[in-house]
């Protein structure tokens, strides 16, 4: 498995429109999934629409 500090740097690089290679690409594609699987079960833990008020709440004060 890559490190995390690697697929950090691909997405930086990745975001200011620098070149990957598609090995690269292929590696932060897998590490956006992993991220979204993590955030996924985190979030189903707490469903509940009272937690999800909760949440939009907090992202509202941020705005």
């Amino acid at each position: 498995m890559i490190s995390d500090q690697i697929t950090k740097q691909l997405h930086d690089r990745f975001t200011r429109g620098q070149p990957l290679s598609l090995e690269e690409q292929s590696l932060l594609e897998t590490w956006y999934a992993l991220q979204d699987q993590v955030e996924n079960e985190t979030l189903s833990v707490n469903r509940g629409e009272n937690h999800l008020a909760a949440l939009k709440t907090q992202v509202c004060r941020l705005e």
